[in-house]
Order: C-alpha cells, then structure tokens, then sequence
C-alpha cells in the first residue's frame, strides 16, 4: 500500500508547488476508529456479516498522511492517508471464500489495511473573501487490503481491492483573520455493472494562523476530524464481498502556505 501512495503524493506535490499561485501543504497525524460488517461468501450473495468488533479489528492511534489545497481556477484538494486495523476476535457470522468456511464461534486473527486517495476540486459560490461556498466533482479511490484467518486451520478469507468512487463534492469556509474553519464534503451512491458503492466523506478543520499572512509564506496548525463511510458490494473472483465500514477520528496537522 505504501508503493501506491507515492506516485499520488508527488504529482500533487508538483501540482500544488509548480501550478498554483497559492498553495498549503500539511502533513497531518490522526487516530482512526472503526466500525461496521464485512461479509465474505462463495456464490452470488452475501448472506451474513460479521461485526468488526467480534473480529477483534481495533482503531489505529498512529495514522499518517498529508492534504494539499491549491487555488487555480478552483479550489483543489489533494490528500491521502493509510491505516492498518488488526486484532484478535470470534467470528459472529459465516465466512466462506474459494472452499473454505470460516464458522460462528471460530477464533479468528484480523487485520484490514486501508488507504483513501482523493483528488477534489471546488468552485465558489460566493464572491466574498469571508466565506467560502463551493460545489464540485472529486474522486476517492478506496484501498481495502482485509485478511481473516482462522486461528486453529490457519485457513483465511480475503479482499485485497482497489475502489475508484466518483463523488460530488461541497466545501462550506469562513476566514477570520488568523482563523479559518473549512468542511469538505463528498458523497455518491453508484451501481454499475453489478458492483455497489455508497460512500460518504467528511473532512472537517480549524486551522490557526501563527505565523506570516495571506501574502506570503505563513505556518498553520490545524485539528481536525474525518468521518468515512464505505458500503460496496462486489464479486471478487467468483465470491461476493459486502461490507459496510466506518472510520472516524480526531487528526493534527501543521501546514506551510505560500
């Protein structure tokens, strides 16, 4: 997963620094929770799912990633991060992938590695420097990388998928001086080809302003909170994959502007 967040960073590091007349980049630092059902069944449908709680998958205190806005014609938004859950657990519902069953009450050992790579971009609404209202377009693309093994076979059930999520997006901001609070929205609901995706993105900050100003090289520190919701349901090499996850949590960000 780490290979795949290279290419995405540094285009958009070349976009933000190379394009743009005003840009802020900011590694940021987050923990993320998480929750929902993953199901995983040979054949056409998915029957049961099991609670990613049972399955022990626990939040990751030590997420890393980076966002990037830029203003050029627009206002783009790039960011990704990557998280891994895992834990030990009991399975609360039947898993079954390639002949092998994972049954209720087996112990089993988890982990679900995810990465979210979005690219978004907003234009205004409002021709005011105060608030910002803009609507656009962006896409996410979901990493699942999900891994259930059965502790006393060493048998496993898996996904490794990579989700492309066109969304529709909104950015509501307000700039008071050294303050500025921003929330950015996507959302869309697709069906295409058999595969379903629901997805919801919320990314929201206030961000101080502690050294420089608007015209020049200015340092942030900015808190944070991201909520992500993925439901899909798709075949996977002739089993059937459908989940319903989320993930939420606080994250910290300090950010150079110029």
């Amino acid at each position: 997963m780490v290979q795949r967040l290279v290419p995405f960073f540094g285009l958009a590091l070349l976009f933000a620094a190379c394009s743009a007349p005003s840009a802020r980049i900011m590694p940021r630092y987050a923990q993320l929770d998480i929750g929902g059902d993953i199901g995983v069944q040979q054949g056409s449908s998915v029957t049961a799912q099991a609670s990613v709680d049972a399955l022990g998958l626990e939040k990751d205190d030590g997420v890393l990633g980076a966002r990037i806005d830029a203003q050029l014609g627009g206002h783009w938004t790039f960011s990704f991060q990557s998280s891994t859950h895992d834990g030990d657990g009991v399975a609360d519902a039947t898993l079954s992938q390639s002949g092998f069953t994972i049954n209720v009450g087996d112990p089993v050992s988890s982990k679900l590695d995810l990465g979210l790579y979005q690219g978004a971009v907003t234009w205004d609404l409002l021709p005011t420097d105060v608030v910002e209202l803009g609507l656009g377009l962006g896409v996410t693309a979901v990493d699942i990388d999900a891994e259930i093994t059965e502790k006393i076979g060493g048998e496993s059930v898996a996904t490794n998928e990579i989700v492309p999520i066109p969304v529709l997006q909104g950015r509501l901001g307000f700039d008071l001086g050294p303050v500025e609070v921003e929330g950015l929205l996507g959302w869309v609901s697709i069906d295409y080809s058999g595969d379903e995706a629901t997805f919801l993105d919320f990314d929201g900050m206030a961000s101080w302003r502690f050294f420089g100003d608007d015209d020049r090289l200015a340092g942030w520190l900015a808190l944070g909170y991201r909520y992500v919701d993925v439901e899909v349901a798709y075949d996977d090499s002739g089993d059937s994959v459908d989940a319903q996850i989320d993930f939420s949590g606080p994250w910290l960000g300090l950010a150079l502007s110029f």
